[in-house]
């Protein structure tokens, strides 16, 4: 048998008959045996396409071989690297692409063929899915699995399941290298090193954070797997933090669940290798009789087919007005600056765990921003009346419902000499565009996600406002466009959207911006009532009703 010529095939009538050749080949022959060890020790996609067996009870064959698909082929190579040289990683997954089944193999062939100090650790959120002898839904017996399907010959010397495969450990008795188990606590991994650590379904661990920091010191590479689950948790901040690799397996790359995709829009076939990037770009434009098979097996469950399938962190793909890939391309984006176009807005603090917000914007760049856990209406009159000074704003527009900060404001303004425009902006009166909006709120979102688009507004570096944002969807009801409501929101992202309100008043603001020119000649356009506090803003016309 020559090391060199050794081939494996993917089809599964020659995969099981190349397995069954080699193991009886290798049957009482050392030298064979030691020349397909040299080569599963170099080559796990070779040794996993060979040696490792997978278990399905869906199918037919329920212990079958586990044969990779390209996706997962770069998966292990690329996992295999990071334990190997160190560094982190998130993988987000549709259900069903054997993500689990691929974190494992890896941390099972390091420690077969690696030598000494391949020790691992496996987290998930309960002890139940992190090893229950004999239960294959759980994470250490898939690994004693895959070890017992091993022929004798390949499995350490002296290795035997009941004595080196307990509960919540599997011991390698010639390197004295370990795999072990442990649920999600405060305390995650500390006391020991690891080679690697796997945070299987992270996003769903309710100590998260926590066991996130105590991790870093335990191991160079953590590789945090998960569905997702809305965006109050860690997985979620990680996976848009980009501070960390991400690997996105969606279920375009998966052959048999794209077979036959197609164009949502023109109904045209997507050829599979176009499939993947086509969602990356327009999520909603791909699918495949796979896809609206599932749809209809889940009851068109928009969240779940979202969350199980599209790998949305936004509960729904359905009326997203900020697409995260947008709100990133829109940090510190270079915008001129104008003494003309300097504006504040504000939402005051509600009960609970409320902030008040502010926001001080130049030409749709952020100047400033502000939040206040929690401050008295004269507390945050006070801090909005120093920065409006401060930055020398023409317009200060805040929510005006169920509160009296604008008042305050006025009142510490006095005889506003620098004349700034007072404006109460409340969200549930009738918009301008009436036939296309239920209210002002929806209509003031669906402007500044305009803006944002066409980059003429800035967002900072906030992972709270981004999530808040991502989360402010709407639908739409006798052909118009509603905003949801604030609570839906909330149990999206896990707070109040005050940050994502107050932000997107600041187009709003910036149309009721004056220039020099315009207040010589257009202030017909700038009618403010007598006691300088706007409760229609409608009046003022728009930026760009300038005369040169």
């Amino acid at each position: 048998m020559s090391n060199e010529v050794i081939p494996y095939a993917k089809d599964l009538t020659t995969n099981l008959n190349q397995r069954f050749k080699m193991v009886a080949s290798c049957a009482n022959e050392p030298s064979n045996q030691a020349l397909i060890n040299e080569r599963c020790t170099n080559d796990i996609i070779f040794w996993t396409n060979m040696f490792v067996w997978t278990y399905n009870p869906r199918l037919e064959m329920a212990v079958t071989p586990f044969i990779t698909y390209p996706f997962q082929d770069e998966l292990l190579e690329k996992l295999v690297d990071k334990i190997l040289n160190g560094g982190d990683i998130l993988i987000d997954k549709s259900r069903d692409m054997g993500v689990s089944w691929c974190s494992l193999i890896p941390f099972t062939w390091c420690w077969l063929f690696k030598g000494e100090g391949m020790d691992f650790l496996c987290g998930s959120r309960k002890e139940q899915y992190v090893d229950k002898i004999g239960d294959m839904a759980t994470l250490l017996q898939k690994i004693r699995f895959i070890l017992e399907n091993l022929p004798a010959w390949m499995r350490p010397k002296g290795f035997s399941i009941k004595d080196n495969a307990t509960y919540m450990k599997i011991i390698n008795p010639v390197t004295k290298s370990v795999i072990t188990g442990e649920a999600t606590n405060n305390n995650f991994s500390r006391g020991g090193r690891q080679r690697a650590i796997l945070l299987d379904e992270f996003a769903f661990w309710d100590v998260d954070a926590p066991a996130w920091r105590s991790s870093a010191d335990t191991t160079e590479c953590r590789i945090a797997v998960s569905t997702p689950e809305g965006f109050n948790n860690h997985f979620a901040k990680l996976r848009h933090s980009g501070s960390i690799e991400v690997v996105s397996l969606h279920w375009t790359r998966h052959p048999d669940k794209a077979k036959d995709a197609y164009h949502t829009s023109t109904k045209e076939p997507v050829e599979f290798k176009d499939a993947f990037n086509l969602w990356s770009v327009h999520k909603d434009l791909v699918r495949s009789p796979w896809y609206d098979r599932e749809i209809s097996r889940r009851n068109n469950d928009t969240v779940a087919i979202a969350q199980e399938l599209d790998i949305s962190y936004e509960g729904s793909a359905e009326g997203v007005w900020f697409e995260w890939d947008v709100m990133n391309r829109a940090k510190g984006l270079d915008i001129p600056l104008s003494a003309e176009r300097r504006v504040l807005t504000f939402d005051p603090a509600g009960e609970g765990k409320d902030e008040a917000v502010i926001y001080v914007s130049n030409n749709g760049a952020i100047a400033q921003s502000r939040f206040i856990p929690k401050c008295t209406p004269s507390e945050l009159g006070a801090e909005i009346v120093s920065l409006a000074y401060k930055y020398k704003v023409q317009v200060i527009m805040g929510d005006a419902i169920g509160n009296d900060v604008l008042e305050m404001v006025k009142i510490l303004l006095g005889r506003n000499e620098t004349r700034i425009k007072l404006v109460a902006f409340k969200s549930s009166e009738k918009a301008e565009n009436t036939a296309k909006f239920f209210n002002k709120r929806a209509e003031m979102y669906h402007n500044a996600s305009e803006a944002l688009k066409t980059g003429q507004i800035e967002i900072e570096d906030d992972y709270t406002l981004q999530k808040q944002l991502s989360a402010t969807k709407y639908i739409k009801k006798n052909g118009r466009i509603i905003a949801i409501p604030k609570e839906e929101i909330k149990g999206t992202c896990g707070t109040s959207p005050d940050r994502a309100d107050a932000w997107a008043m600041i187009p709003a603001a910036l149309k009721l911006t004056y220039s020099v020119t315009e207040t010589s000649y257009r202030q017909k356009y700038r009618l403010q009532t007598e006691d300088g506090l706007e409760d229609n803003y409608s009046n003022y016309g728009s930026w760009g009703d300038m005369v040169d």
